[in-house]
């Protein structure tokens, strides 16, 4: 089964919104997870992202980038309409000070 396509600006805000409120992001993403079935959610370090690619939503110690997983391998995309996850990329504690 894969997941759905297409995810709405209201369910980022959201998003955002847990994530802003947490102190712990895995949990978070977890929980994320479980509000939002069929949405796939992961957490990694900006570093593990492409310098090339801005993320749809920059906040205090992490960004929102979103992935399409429509296609035989997951790309991140910067359309809503297209995407069907959500990366999570924490900022480094020294990059924030």
């Amino acid at each position: 089964m894969s997941a759905a396509r297409g995810l709405e600006s209201a369910m980022l805000d959201e998003v955002r919104r847990v994530l802003v409120s947490s102190l712990d992001m895995t949990g978070a993403a977890s929980s994320l997870r479980g509000l939002y079935p069929g949405v796939h959610f992961t957490v990694c370090s900006e570093n593990d992202m492409p310098a090339r690619q801005p993320p749809f939503m920059s906040c205090e110690g992490f960004d929102l980038y979103l992935a399409d997983a429509g296609q035989h391998c997951i790309q991140l995309t910067g359309s809503l309409e297209n995407a069907s996850g959500v990366v999570i990329a924490l900022h480094d504690e020294d990059d924030d000070a």
